[in-house]
């Protein structure tokens, strides 16, 4: 027996306003008071961007309706609803529609499926977003009103359905736009983004024995000049003490001459 996904046709009002009225009167999951007779389900149904149903030879046990969250600059989130056959609760088929959901959503153009109020109550639903990778976003205080008028908090839930949610929008950017915003190719360094040089690990090592090398030619060359300087400030060596003798008795020969010399002049 296989379930087959489809949109829904003319003959399927009936069985998912029966559906749908359900959850309803329930009052503890929809937002809505009123059930929906047939003409009004024509019109509500038909407005979505899909109201899909699942079929098993011929019979509706569940369906959905998906539409945009907000408009405008919001209109790229959806919403959805979901409701099962009373008979056919418990079974799994509600995990199965929010999934075929995600994958409709995406399909249509949504970035990402949101749910605005998901009763606190509603535990069942809760562990079920929860498990298919929704996030909680927030809480708001006594948002619902259920069937007996007590107030509850609801929850927002939010989940992606696309894989790059934060790239642009080409429709709102424009053509030109997305052109220029093009990936850079690779293989031509001017396209590619301005970014710090940063040296490898070679690169590194490489200055860092230039580094040395420099520094061992500084030492080097600090060393000469201060050997130089050194030398340039010496004392001259003192003569040794058998020069100083000679010269002594050369001085001592020629004053004994001049002096010789003087006494003969005198005579």
């Amino acid at each position: 027996m296989a379930i087959v996904y489809r949109a829904f046709r003319e003959e399927d009002l009936p069985a998912i306003c029966k559906i749908w009225n359900e959850v309803v009167e329930a009052g503890d999951a929809f937002p809505q008071t009123s059930p929906l007779d047939v003409d009004a389900a024509r019109e509500f149904f038909g407005g979505q961007t899909l109201t899909q149903v699942a079929d098993v030879n011929g019979v509706i046990f569940g369906m959905y309706i998906l539409h945009p969250n907000n408009v405008g600059r919001c209109a790229h989130i959806a919403n959805a609803s979901y409701a099962v056959a009373s008979p056919s609760r418990g079974l799994g088929l509600g995990r199965e529609l929010v999934k075929d959901s995600l994958e409709q959503a995406r399909k249509a153009g949504f970035r990402g499926l949101q749910f605005n109020a998901v009763v606190s109550s509603n535990v069942v639903a809760i562990h079920l977003y929860e498990d298919l990778g929704f996030v909680r976003v927030g809480t708001i205080p006594g948002g619902y009103v259920n069937g007996v008028g007590a107030y509850e908090p609801v929850y927002i839930f939010y989940r992606h359905c696309v894989e790059a949610p934060d790239a642009m929008h080409p429709v709102l950017m424009g053509a030109s736009d997305v052109e220029q915003t093009a990936a850079p190719d690779v293989s031509d360094t001017s396209a590619a983004p301005h970014e710090p040089d940063v040296p490898s690990e070679a690169s590194c090592a490489k200055g860092e024995a230039q580094q040395q090398e420099e520094a061992s030619d500084n030492d080097s060359f600090e060393k000469a000049d201060a050997d130089e300087s050194v030398t340039e400030g010496k004392k001259p060596k003192k003569e040794s003490g058998k020069k100083k003798d000679s010269k002594g008795k050369k001085q001592k020969k020629e004053k004994k001459a001049k002096k010789e010399k003087k006494e003969k002049h005198s005579k």
